[in-house]
């Protein structure tokens, strides 16, 4: 069993109030987390409040434990670097790193806070209810067309379809047939719903396409992949047939796609394929001259605005080319960019030692996660690395529980 110990800090602490308002914080960072970043840092409020009584020499010694943390500090140390010869004001280097780093760092320390709260699975489920909870009130106002413009503003429908693929997933791993729960069907139903008759984003279908060839592999091998596999263009035609959103968003991608070196920016239309694929062509025209160490972080929004490219209709400045590889290529190079690969081919080697369900959550996460930064650029807005700072803390409390658990043969 995992084991804390009250540092010498935390004497003076009464025993109760710190830990109820560590767990208060972390109930309202989870469970804002899809409606507004501004409740974002409760997260790492709730760290910063835990510090004294778990104790620095105890924290830093859960984060070495886990080894994938080494490259987490190594891309740290290199995107801090790269600040000194950024193409952008270095205080807008400093303040790209420093957003990111503090999501890394509560990645980090979140194990220890949770391990110690014993808060990993209502942290989940509070997620979860969370985000069906969001759906249901942003499908009301875009079927009922309720004039809401604060709500409207802080929601985000990319980001919301990635969050609406995680909890389909999390369902479709509950409903396995001996635990089938009607409740967890009607969300899984109500998750492609949304996404494919009422936010229809894009990026959110092609993940719950990913997730949805991943869970008949987990489930029948090769030939449920195959099965699989032929079903969507019939499924894709019945939503079009059915879906007038989802037959014009196709209809705009093939337009943009054939047209986005013809046309000029303005008429590929706000929030396009067609704008993302004249984002790719100039991030890897900058790639080919500066491939190792690349432009240094914020690099990418003073070029491209350096180029006159931002004079779009209705097109606010691009801070990013919508493209979370070739992003991290662009300003970070080869070596910002293998950092990160080795952190996630550290995570992944290790989810085949552990056969759980807290694995299986894991797995969807880093499948939506690969995905989704093949659209939009997850790493660089706040919502995403909150999200990812949860995950991967949570997976690594699992973990953490783990190593700190005496073997039968050590309690022998």
């Amino acid at each position: 069993m995992y084991v804390t110990r009250l540092s010498t800090a935390s004497k003076g602490f009464p025993v109760i109030w710190d830990e109820w308002l560590a767990r208060f914080l972390l109930a309202l960072g989870v469970v804002a987390l899809p409606i507004s970043v501004v409740f974002n840092h409760a997260l790492g409020l709730s760290i910063v409040i835990m510090v004294p009584r778990i104790g620095w020499r105890r924290l830093l010694d859960d984060m070495r434990q886990i080894e994938a943390n080494r490259w987490f500090v190594l891309w740290m140390v290199w995107a801090l670097l790269s600040v000194a010869w950024t193409a952008a004001p270095w205080m807008d280097g400093v303040g790209d790193w420093w957003k990111i780093a503090q999501r890394l760092i509560m990645a980090m320390c979140l194990p220890s806070v949770l391990c110690h709260l014993k808060s990993q699975r209502w942290v989940l489920k509070l997620f979860c209810t969370s985000v069906v909870g969001v759906i249901a009130v942003t499908s009301a106002v875009q079927v009922f067309g309720l004039h809401w413009p604060m709500w409207s503003k802080q929601i985000a429908p990319i980001e919301l379809s990635v969050f609406a693929a995680f909890v389909m997933a999390i369902g479709l791993r509950t409903c396995d047939g001996r635990r089938a729960s009607m409740g967890w069907w009607c969300i899984v139903v109500s998750m492609l719903v949304f996404e494919f008759y009422i936010n229809v984003e894009r990026t959110g279908m092609v993940v719950m396409i990913s997730l949805g060839l991943f869970e008949a592999w987990r489930r029948f091998g090769k030939q449920g992949v195959l099965i699989f596999s032929m079903l969507i263009p019939f499924a894709l035609a019945g939503i079009w047939a059915t879906s007038p959103s989802f037959a014009h968003r196709m209809h705009q991608s093939v337009d943009n796609v054939v047209g986005f070196q013809t046309k000029p920016h303005h008429a590929l239309g706000d929030n396009s394929l067609g704008l993302r694929l004249t984002f790719a062509k100039f991030c890897l025209q900058s790639i080919i001259h500066h491939p190792v160490i690349g432009r240094g972080l914020a690099a990418y929004r003073h070029d491209f605005e350096a180029t006159g490219g931002v004079k779009i209709a209705n097109y606010f400045i691009p801070k990013h080319p919508e493209n979370g590889y070739l992003h991290l290529l662009y300003e970070l190079g080869l070596v910002g960019f293998g950092l990160m690969g080795f952190w996630f081919y550290n995570t992944f080697s290790n989810l085949g030692r552990h056969a759980s369900a807290a694995r299986d959550r894991m797995i969807i996460f880093l499948i939506i996660w690969l995905v989704s930064g093949l659209f939009f650029t997850p790493f660089y807005t706040n919502r995403m690395l909150t999200f990812f700072a949860m995950m991967v803390g949570l997976w690594q409390s699992e973990r953490l529980q783990t190593i700190m658990t005496p073997s039968s043969e050590d309690r022998a």
